[in-house]
């Protein structure tokens, strides 16, 4: 069922109307209702009353002669009343002395000690009256009557009102069908309009008044709606112009003339500018006009920091000044005479607290801006100086990479010449140590021998941080490709071994563990033995005593090992895979792994273990020497073979490096 509030205006008014109507009607029908249920049986009892009085008298002597057929009689004339149901007359000590009943059935009336009263009784009035002879009270008469008179009158009395309610609904109907309509009709046509503007985004549209009472004011107010909306669209529009305009360019003079096209075809009548803040002097500098002589202009009103746009700079908040050609304030009123120019609104350029310059307005004639017209160039202003600010950062920015990308290219021109030419005298060094270590140059003693040993690993200590710099610096410019090519695993795993079959100088085991059955894969064998060399090497580097594992295991696609990420917690592992290879289920992996006894890595340092020139002890007390590149080259190079480089790491308990290269669908080794 539809809800009264949901339904329209109009059927509501008729129903108020009708309802107003019927409620009246009724109200007035239940009324004479009441009042003939009070007052019938009260006129009934009031002629009963004087019905009593008559009979009383003529009985009383029927009473003093104790005459009772005398009585009878007197009472029968009771007859000639139909309402009339019973009538007794009783002796002073209130027996029964004569009776009266319509049919016969006699049925006496108990009269009340207060006789001057009636009662209504099961649809019966019962009055009771005394009988006084010469002041002197013989008994007393009681008659009874019914009401069916009252209620036969109460029953055409509804019968009436209800005819007189239907009809005057009936004619409320149709004349509320007609006055509703002076309320309704305006207040439809509103609703009409008001949807058409939700529909087609019309706002232009005004709604037609045609009363000057509480609906005119509603069409007033309705119309001054739609013209703020109007003119809020239109401000909105041209901020969301303007701003699409200055961001689709980071060029500022591209910026700034877009800006002041946008300005001019939303405030047509008036001539804008922009000035900006030199950082260094700290003055205001003609940058862009419109609608104006831009050469007088750049002469005129920037001198010496003089001119309006300057007190603005100074201030920085809008300044209003209605007519420039008179203001006191004004010191070169001829350039506004000159021009044309009356009134003035400069406007500053912040951005963070920052003033960045001043966009300013003059117009042709004497015009008075508006606060929310004031407010809106403000917002106008914000957005260009977001957009100056931003094209500003670019061309720093244009500037830095540049000066950045020759400083780098001089930076990798000078790593890489340098590497080459401390390369080339320590080879010769190397060279004649060896020769004389090998008596090339006549015999030599152990304490000799000793002190040559020293020699050649210091250099070999030094040609290896050389070599690194100078792959860390071919990274960098990226000039390393990887040159896949198949080989045996187990071959490759080998020759590693032999390479560290001599024996070391410390109390410290290395361990090969892998299966003899590895298969053939395909990827750039060099790298992949630099990664393990750069691994093992630190292994042995950073652990005094205990051993080294290295090992290595294929694992198949779809294996939970080939799609494991690190660990959540980076104090024990941290991943170093940038591109995100090292979890590819198309493809099969071997994994390789170092692990070691040795001191371990910081939890702080895990983070940036991967990272260039890092070290986990970077102090000038350090043990351990190196720059802190092998672990970066090893990261590259696991990334460029599209692979990933995990650690896991506690102090004083070692550290486990695990290195995952793809290398295919396995193919079994012949």
């Amino acid at each position: 069922m539809q809800r009264f509030s949901d339904i329209s205006i109009r059927r509501k008014l008729t129903l108020i109307i009708m309802a107003t109507s019927g409620a009246a009607l009724l109200l007035a029908g239940a009324s004479f209702l009441v009042y003939e249920s009070v007052a019938f049986p009260q006129s009934v009892a009031q002629n009963l009353s004087s019905l009593a009085v008559v009979i009383g008298n003529n009985s009383a002597a029927a009473i003093v002669f104790d005459d009772e057929n005398a009585a009878i009689e007197t009472l029968a004339a009771l007859r000639s009343t139909p309402n009339i149901v019973s009538g007794y007359i009783y002796r002073k000590d209130r027996t029964v002395f004569a009776g009266y009943a319509r049919g016969g059935r006699m049925t006496p009336l108990q009269c009340p000690a207060q006789l001057d009263g009636y009662r209504v009784v099961d649809n019966h009035v019962e009055v009771c009256r005394p009988i006084v002879f010469r002041g002197e009270m013989l008994g007393t008469i009681g008659l009874k009557s019914d009401l069916r008179e009252w209620q036969a009158r109460l029953w055409n009395y509804g019968q009436i009102v209800f005819a007189i309610l239907a009809l005057s609904l009936v004619v409320a109907f149709g004349v509320s069908a007609v006055l509703q309509g002076i309320v309704s009709t305006p207040l439809l046509s509103l609703a009409r309009l008001a949807r058409n503007v939700s529909n087609e985004r019309d706002y232009s549209v005004r709604a037609s008044k045609t009363s000057q009472d509480e609906i005119g004011v509603l069409v007033d107010g309705f119309n001054d709606m739609l013209g703020q909306i109007q003119q809020h669209l239109k401000r909105v529009t041209a901020l969301r112009d303007v701003n699409l305009a200055v961001t689709a360019t980071l060029d500022l003079r591209d910026v700034l003339n877009i800006l002041l096209d946008k300005v001019d075809l939303f405030l047509s009548y008036s001539v804008a500018t922009i000035g900006l803040l030199n950082k260094q002097t700290r003055l205001l500098e003609p940058v862009a006009c419109r609608n104006l002589d831009e050469k007088e202009w750049r002469a005129e009103e920037w001198k010496g920091g003089c001119g309006s746009p300057n007190e603005v700079l100074k201030a920085k908040e809008p300044l209003l000044i209605p007519n420039c050609q008179t203001d006191p304030r004004i010191r070169d009123p001829e350039f506004y005479r000159g021009n044309g120019l009356v009134s003035y609104l400069g406007v500053p350029l912040i951005f963070k607290d920052e003033i960045l310059g001043v966009l300013s307005f003059y117009t042709k004639k004497e015009y008075e801006f508006h606060n929310d017209q004031i407010e809106f160039l403000s917002t106008l202003a914000g957005q260009a100086a977001i957009a100056i600010n931003n094209s500003r950062l670019y061309e720093e920015m244009t500037e830095l990479a540049a000066d950045l990308s020759k400083s780098n290219k001089v930076k990798d021109e000078f790593l890489s010449v340098m590497s080459h030419e401390l390369r080339t005298p320590l080879n010769v060094v190397m060279g004649y140590v060896a020769m004389i270590k090998d008596g090339l140059y006549g015999s030599i003693s152990p304490e000799q021998q000793e002190a040559l040993e020293k020699v050649m690993s210091k250099a070999r200590d030094q040609l290896t941080m050389i070599t690194g710099i100078l792959h860390a610096t071919q990274i960098e410019a990226e000039r390393v490709g990887a040159e896949m090519q198949p080989f045996s695993l187990r071959d490759f795993l080998d020759d590693l071994r032999s390479s560290y079959e001599v024996r070391l100088e410390k109390d410290l085991a290395i361990h090969w563990s892998h299966s003899r059955d590895l298969p053939a894969i395909t990827t750039d064998r060099e790298k992949l033995k630099h990664i393990l060399q750069n691994l093992i090497n630190n292994a042995i580097k950073f652990t005094e005593k205990g051993s080294v594992e290295v090992s290595a295991r294929v694992v198949a696609a779809g294996e939970p090992g080939a799609a494991r990420l690190p660990l959540a917690d980076a104090s024990r592992e941290h991943n170093a895979a940038p591109f995100g290879t090292g979890t590819d289920n198309r493809l099969c992996w071997v994994e390789f792994t170092v692990a070691d006894t040795g001191i371990g890595i910081p939890e702080s340092a895990l983070p940036n273990i991967f990272d260039k020139f890092h070290q986990a002890d970077s102090s000038e007390t350090r043990v351990y020497g190196g720059v802190g590149l092998g672990l970066y080259i090893v990261k590259q190079y696991a990334a460029l073979l599209g692979g990933s480089v995990t650690v896991k790491s506690r102090p004083g308990k070692g550290s486990t490096f695990t290195v995952m290269i793809p290398y295919g669908t396995p193919e079994p080794e012949a």
